[in-house]
């Protein structure tokens, strides 16, 4: 999940990138639930606005390659969508917190692999790169995840994958407020979709 999404980042932009993944994500979960049970019409009303809210994000300047980039964040999206649907189930022995933490620990082990071999794991340690190491690997990591987790027990594996969308809309923000990406009167609509979408999952979660 990961990999394939930062690679998507790194050859279309943050939204873009965020807005495929988290985008189709939904509906990878949603038809996963339907072969046990059918989503109800708020879920379905949910997936739907989401989806709507997506496309009219996607008008936003890419910047880059998306023919190249839409595959990696589909990729992505199976991950994350594999990763809502497991993460409702507990690991035999062990709390949500150790089950994030081995299972973050095996993920940087296999990806450490080829990033060595390909881009290398140095960095200048600095006062700043590594405040930024901790920071993003105890708030927007070790946290975020943790009540993800936590959250994922008291709904549906569908709902939480729709409220998840929400990311594309901080990242959007983000990447207009930090990155200098510009947003139009479509990607504005298509927020405020999906802002909707999260409380119509919310409601029907």
């Amino acid at each position: 999940y990961q990999a394939c999404y930062f690679v998507a980042v790194s050859v279309t932009s943050v939204s873009v990138a965020t807005m495929v993944t988290l985008g189709a994500a939904p509906v990878l979960v949603l038809a996963v639930e339907a072969r046990r049970e059918s989503p109800t019409r708020a879920a379905k009303c949910a997936a739907g606005t989401a989806i709507v809210g997506l496309a009219l994000m996607l008008g936003a300047p890419s910047g880059g390659r998306i023919l190249v980039g839409v595959p990696f964040a589909l990729a992505a999206a199976a991950g994350f969508a594999a990763l809502t649907l497991l993460g409702r189930t507990p690991v035999a022995g062990l709390d949500g917190p150790a089950t994030i933490g081995f299972g973050f620990v095996a993920g940087a082990t296999m990806l450490a692999v080829p990033a060595s071999a390909t881009v290398g794991l140095g960095f200048a340690p600095t006062a700043t790169t590594i405040a930024l190491l901790t920071f993003f690997g105890c708030v927007p990591t070790a946290l975020a995840y943790t009540l993800f987790f936590i959250g994922l027990r008291g709904v549906s594996a569908g709902s939480a994958a729709v409220v998840a969308v929400l990311e594309p809309v901080t990242a959007t923000v983000l990447g207009v407020a930090v990155l200098g990406e510009r947003l139009g009167i479509g990607a504005a609509a298509g927020a405020a979709l999906l802002c909707a979408a999260a409380v119509l999952a919310g409601r029907s979660g």
